[in-house]
């Protein structure tokens, strides 16, 4: 089934799992990437958005986040933990997972620059 902290809440209400289940998930393991927080208050973060911003929560031990890709992979990762399961962006949907590939292009230019060096 899945661990409980990443689980959909409408699951809980009428025990569906859909792919919007599956889009929920996947933005509490972005969120956690992000932030460095564990499922539960992962949860509690995605509830109370509106009162921190973006930069502030990037878990510092990370390493250094380009700005405008971290505050988008935070949006993209709120809007898939929307409780509104149409409000959440769909996994066949180019244009939601914009932020995904950025990231990946970063991680292999990355990859590339410790190859070249020999690391």
């Amino acid at each position: 089934m899945g661990t409980m902290g990443y689980m959909d809440p409408i699951f809980f209400m009428t025990g569906e799992l859909t792919t919007e289940s599956d889009v929920y998930a996947f933005g509490l393991v972005i969120l956690q990437v992000l932030t460095g927080l564990l499922d539960a208050g992962l949860v509690d973060l995605s509830r109370r958005r509106s009162r921190w911003t973006p930069y502030g929560l990037l878990d510092a031990s990370a390493g250094s986040w380009p700005r405008v890709q971290a505050e988008r992979l935070l949006r993209l990762a709120l809007r898939c933990c929307n409780l509104e399961r149409k409000q959440r962006p769909t996994f066949t949907s180019d244009t939601d997972w914009r932020p995904l590939d950025i990231l990946r292009t970063m991680a292999t230019a990355s990859k590339s620059q410790k190859w070249s060096r020999g690391k």
